[in-house]
């Protein structure tokens, strides 16, 4: 009976186990099954100058797919980090346990900051978070005597332009390891070399930290930049060896030497290649006049005897900066494009052409060419520019080709008539007889302006009627012949005398 009872309760115990197993593991496979991935965008620093990728491309803002490995619906830094070492260097070119040891194959000893939209992170790689989208700057710090590398950025992360085009960066920055909001606040680095991705010198920063860059040809570039912080202030952490009877405290390193240097700075700050140690062993061997030599350093920030800081005036080493810059041809679809009219000369018409791309007149040939449509009749025609070279996109201008001078030529004959003749009845001459007339286009007619009555011309056909019994004599008839025009040509007239001679024979 009671071996009945412990065998029952076994199995439930191996039941209930079993039910726990699968309350905990499905939710898990669940998860893992719906894992999700955000995207964002890293920049490394190393010693100052950007990191390369395993392809030997530079690491500026690559795009990093980030998985959430543990599955607890967050994404921190640390799995940033994993996905970008495993994506562009290695998964052992990252260690970390309490602090990051390695980074990007780097054995830092804990030398290394990071940024999440150009902002430290509070608590670390493995509590802070990281959203879809977010910019991040992991840096392996240059400086590690004094940890004074400041944080660099340029005022935008991506921007675009064109082929030519100058436009202005910022480079602001703080130092790394700013703790107080004072300390975060962004100054201009002025003096600092701007360059591409390729190390090509693109300019300095000015005092208040811009500088202009401009591409010769389309593309994507990498601007970063090279320098130093000139004159920075950071606090350093070291130990206090002592209190002096004025109430202030002295520093000394890890191993307990104390820090001098030779010139007197007071509270400091105290140039980094200035300080210097000397053992406490050789320190209390000296007599107090000797001592009195020597110009210790003084803590600005006493916590207690293992934890004091005292202001170093050093060069802060950059950490590198990273602007992607996407250029293109301009587009002269919006250019400003004149075209001189013109008149029809039965043949195809290119009148001439100015194209301005804001201040800049474009050579035609080198910058654009141009093709002409519906140019030989008289109406409208039409220039298309299209972009070339440095130039794309394409703009079109409409054009007057005016209608051409009438071409008509006109010239007075001199006719005969026989009086004997006219007596007996009108007579009719030809207009070939009375007037030459060519080039006419568009309809022609004729009009008497003067002379005889008794002579008449008719409209249409020209042709010049004396009535009988017109006297013997010479007679002298003005005539006006006009030409309507047509699609290409305007009207026109002209106006010339008529000799008809009445002759007796």
């Amino acid at each position: 009976m009671e071996y009945s009872k412990k065998r029952r309760a076994s199995r439930l115990t191996a039941i209930l186990l079993s039910l726990m197993m699968v309350v905990v593991f499905i939710p898990t496979f669940a998860f893992a099954a719906n894992a999700k991935t955000i995207t964002v965008y890293m920049t490394v620093s190393s010693a100052g100058t950007l990191a390369k990728a395993n392809d030997g491309s530079l690491m500026a803002s690559k795009e990093v797919k980030v998985t959430d490995l543990d599955n607890d619906g967050h994404f921190t830094y640390d799995e940033a980090l994993v996905a970008a070492h495993k994506a562009y260097n290695s998964a052992d070119g990252y260690q970390c346990s309490a602090y990051v040891t390695k980074l990007w194959g780097v054995e830092t000893g804990g030398s290394c900051l990071f940024y999440v939209n150009n902002e430290g992170l509070p608590n670390g790689v493995k509590d802070d978070e990281v959203k879809n989208g977010d910019f991040l700057t992991a840096a392996v710090l240059a400086d590690t005597s004094y940890y004074s590398d400041w944080y660099a950025t340029f005022d935008v992360n991506k921007k675009s332009t064109t082929v030519g085009s100058a436009i202005t960066l910022n480079l602001k920055g703080h130092l790394g390891m700013a703790y107080t909001d004072e300390a975060k606040k962004y100054v201009a680095l002025p003096g600092v070399s701007v360059m591409d991705g390729s190390g090509k010198a693109l300019g300095t920063t000015d005092e208040k930290g811009n500088v202009k860059v401009s591409f010769a040809q389309a593309g994507t570039y990498i601007v970063t930049a090279t320098g130093v912080k000139k004159d920075a202030v950071v606090s350093t952490y070291g130990m206090s060896g002592g209190k002096t009877e004025d109430g202030k405290y002295y520093c000394t390193n890890y191993s307990g030497d104390y820090l001098y240097t030779d010139a007197d700075y007071g509270d400091g700050p105290y140039p980094a290649g200035e300080i210097k140690t000397i053992s406490m062993e050789d320190w209390f061997d000296l007599e107090e006049e000797e001592q009195a030599e020597y110009h210790l350093v003084y803590a600005d920030n006493y916590v207690n005897q293992y934890e004091a800081y005292y202001p170093v005036l050093t060069d802060a080493p950059l950490i590198a900066p990273a602007a992607i810059i996407t250029v293109t041809k301009p587009s002269i679809a919006k250019a400003t494009v004149t075209v001189k009219n013109a008149t029809y000369t039965g043949k195809a018409l290119k009148p001439a052409v100015t194209v301005k791309l804001g201040s800049a007149t474009l050579k035609a040939g080198t910058d654009y060419t141009a093709a002409y449509s519906n140019n030989t009749k008289a109406g409208k025609g039409k220039v298309t520019v299209t972009g070339k070279g440095k130039y794309t996109g394409s703009a079109s201008k409409t054009f007057t080709i005016a209608k051409a001078a009438q071409p008509l030529k006109v010239t007075g004959k001199t006719a005969k008539i026989k009086y004997k003749k006219l007596k007996k009845k009108k007579q009719k001459l030809d207009v070939s007889k009375v007037l030459a007339v060519s080039g006419a286009q568009g309809k022609v007619t004729y009009t008497k302006v003067s002379g005889k009555k008794k002579i008449t011309i008719d409209k249409n056909t020209g042709k010049i009627t004396v009535k009988k019994k017109l006297k013997k004599g010479t007679y002298k008839v003005k005539v006006k012949v006009s030409a309507a025009g047509n699609a290409n040509y305007k009207a026109g007239e002209k106006t010339v005398t008529v000799t008809i001679k009445v002759k007796k024979k």
